[in-house]
């Protein structure tokens, strides 16, 4: 019975993978980070802010949270404070981001010449 063992790949380069691979890659790192800072930012500030903390609490003492009693949300722009600063804030900053990405830093890269279709192929 022959071995199923995996063989290690080679190291592969810039130039092996191609500049298509390379691209995508940093585009999709790119992605990666801002979602996750746009994660942790909205879940953060919404959690410090959105919500009602106890004197006691750790997060009160160092300051990070408040603990203050019910009273008529903060607004700005007719919305709580902690739904704009925490929620549309970080949306717009994700949108200008991705704008300015998308017209600055991403590439268009060649993908070779289309192929023949061959007939019957809904043409």
């Amino acid at each position: 019975m022959p071995s199923r063992h995996l063989q290690p790949c080679p190291p592969m380069d810039r130039h092996t993978l191609g500049s298509v691979f390379a691209h995508a890659r940093r585009e999709a790192r790119f992605v990666a980070c801002v979602w996750l800072l746009a994660l942790a930012w909205t879940v953060g500030y919404s959690f410090l802010r959105g919500y009602e903390h106890p004197p006691e609490s750790w997060l009160v003492r160092v300051g990070l949270a408040r603990s203050e009693p019910a009273r008529p949300q903060e607004s700005v722009w007719g919305v709580p404070r902690w739904v704009c600063y925490g929620i549309l804030c970080p949306w717009a900053a994700c949108t200008a981001a991705t704008i300015w990405f998308c017209l600055r830093v991403m590439e268009d890269d060649p993908l070779g010449a289309d192929q023949d279709e061959e007939p019957g192929d809904g043409t």
